[in-house]
C-alpha cells in the first residue's frame, strides 16, 4: 500500500462539501446524500445535486421568497474552492434544470454561464482567491433579452461595483422565466456554507383589481416603486407580486396603487440591498476547517518513498496532492504512522465531525485495506472497520468518518482535537 497525503476535516452542521470519492458516500448526523430540503411554507426547494456528497443539516439555508417562482433575486453564499479539481458553482434552476451558473474555477476564474458548468460563458475574471473561504453575493434578473447578473466578492456593504457582470443579455436557459431551486456542485474540497436566497416579492392582501405584468406599483407610504413581472392569486382578495427594479423600502401595510391593483403590503421582502447576514471573511457560525501533517507522532512504522522513516509527515503534507515523488508505504498487516497537527484555528467551541482523509493505491499484493488511527490521550484507537477502504490500483482520494471520540465516545472537544494524532494504518 502507498499513501501520499493525510489530513484532518472539521465541521459544524452547517457545512457542504462535494466531490467525494472512493468507497462511496454515507449519512451523517440524520442527513442524506441528494437530499431536497423544503423551506419554510413550501417556497424554496434546495437540491444538492452532488456525486458522493454529504449534507450536514438544514440550518445552513435560509431564505425569503414569498414564492416558488422567482425572476429576480439577490443570493448569497460562501464558497471555498480548491487549487484542483472542477472548482465549484452555483446553479440556479427551475425544476433542477439550470437557467444560470455562478462559479469559481480551480484556476481562480470567477465565471457567469448561461445554463450549468458547460453553458455558454458570458462574462469572467481571474484573480479569485484559492484555498480560502469568498463570499459570493448575486443579483440577478432571468430573461431572455433584458437580463442581468451582478456579482460581488466579499464586497465592503456598498455594492456599488460589481465585481463581475452582464446586463441587456440572455439569462434564461429553459422555457421558464423563472427559477425555483438552486443545484451546488464543485470538485474534491469544494465547500459551500451559509446559502441564502431572496426574491423580489411582495405579499398583499385587501386586494382590488387585478395584478399586471409591466405596471409599477407605489407604495403610499414610503413612495416606493416597483415593476411587476407576475403574480400568484391566493384567493380571499390576497396575493403575491413578483416584482424587480425596485426603489426604496416598503412597508408593511402601508397601501399601494398601480393602474389595475390596489391593496396593503403585507411582510414585503422587496428592499434587499445585499447582505442577507452580517459580512464576515468566513461562514458562521460554522465552518470547515482542513489541517495537514505539521510533525511526527508518536509512531512511525511506515517506510517513507526517501527510503526511511524519518520525518514522515513531510512526505504526505502536500496539497494538491503529490502522487509521483513522496509517500508512505506499508507492507506488514498492522503497521501504522500517526502525525502532529497544528491547533484549530480561533476559538472554537464544539466539534460536530471530524474526517480522516486520506489518498492511497495498491502497489503490491501483501497489504490490500488501509484504516486510520487516532491518538488521543497517548491511547491509539483504530477507526471503525466498516470505513477500511479497500485500496485501488489507482491513486484516489478517501475520507474515513470519526464523529465521536474515540477516548470517551461522546462529541470531539477542541482540546482533544488540538493535542490528538492521526494516521493511516495498513491491513491484510
Amino acid at each position: 500500500m502507498r499513501e501520499f497525503t493525510e489530513g484532518w476535516e472539521f465541521g459544524d452542521d452547517q457545512t457542504i462539501q462535494t466531490g467525494w470519492s472512493g468507497s462511496g458516500s454515507y449519512a451523517r448526523n440524520n442527513s442524506v446524500v441528494n437530499q431536497d430540503l423544503t423551506g419554510a411554507g413550501g417556497a424554496w426547494s434546495i437540491r444538492c445535486s452532488f456525486s458522493s456528497a454529504a449534507i450536514n443539516g438544514p440550518t445552513m439555508f435560509s431564505w425569503n421568497t414569498n414564492s416558488a417562482e422567482i425572476r429576480e433575486f439577490w443570493a448569497r453564499v460562501y464558497m471555498y474552492t480548491p487549487t484542483a479539481g472542477t472548482g465549484s458553482d452555483v446553479g440556479f434552476a427551475v425544476s433542477n434544470n439550470v437557467q444560470l451558473t455562478v462559479g469559481v474555477t480551480s484556476a481562480g476564474t470567477l465565471e457567469i454561464r448561461r445554463g450549468g458548468t458547460a453553458g455558454t460563458l458570458l462574462n469572467s475574471i481571474g484573480g479569485i482567491a484559492l484555498e480560502a473561504w469568498n463570499r459570493v453575493e448575486i443579483h440577478a434578473f432571468i430573461d431572455d433579452s433584458t437580463g442581468f447578473v451582478n456579482v460581488y466578492v466579499n464586497d465592503d456593504g456598498t455594492y456599488s461595483t460589481p465585481s463581475l457582470a452582464v446586463s441587456g443579455t440572455d439569462t434564461k436557459n429553459q422555457t421558464q422565466n423563472y427559477i425555483n431551486n438552486i443545484i451546488l456542485t464543485g470538485g474534491a474540497n469544494a465547500y459551500f456554507d451559509d446559502i441564502a436566497v431572496n426574491s423580489l416579492s411582495l405579499l398583499y392582501d385587501n386586494g382590488v383589481g387585478t395584478a399586471t405584468q409591466g405596471e409599477t406599483i407605489t407604495g403610499g407610504t414610503s413612495s416606493a416603486t416597483a415593476e411587476i413581472t407576475g403574480s400568484i392569486d391566493l384567493g380571499g382578495n390576497t396575493g403575491i407580486l413578483i416584482v424587480r427594479n425596485v426603489v426604496g423600502t416598503f412597508q408593511d401595510n402601508e397601501a399601494f396603487t398601480s393602474t389595475s391593483l390596489n391593496g396593503d403590503v403585507n411582510a414585503p421582502n422587496a428592499s434587499y440591498v445585499g447582505g442577507l447576514m452580517p459580512q464576515s471573511a468566513a461562514p458562521g457560525p460554522g465552518y470547515v476547517v482542513y489541517l495537514e501533517p505539521t510533525g511526527n507522532g508518536n509512531t512511525s512504522n511506515l517506510a517513507g518513498t526517501d527510503g526511511n522513516s524519518v520525518d514522515n509527515y513531510l512526505l504526505v503534507d502536500d496539497n494538491p496532492v503529490n502522487t509521483t515523488t513522496e509517500g508512505v508505504i506499508g507492507d506488514a498487516d498492522l503497521e501504522f504512522d500517526t502525525y502532529q497537527f497544528a491547533d484549530l484555528p480561533g476559538t472554537a467551541t464544539a466539534i460536530n465531525h471530524v474526517d480522516f482523509i486520506t489518498h492511497v493505491l495498491r502497489d503490491g499484493v501483501v497489504v490490500n485495506n488501509v484504516g486510520g488511527v487516532f491518538r488521543v490521550n497517548s491511547t491509539d484507537y483504530d477507526t471503525e472497520a466498516t470505513y477500511d477502504i479497500s485500496a485501488p490500483a489507482s491513486a484516489a482520494t478517501f475520507r474515513i468518518p470519526q464523529t465521536l471520540s474515540p477516548d470517551t465516545g461522546v462529541e470531539w472537544t477542541p482540546a482533544e482535537i488540538n493535542a490528538a494524532e492521526a494516521g493511516p494504518r495498513v491491513k491484510a
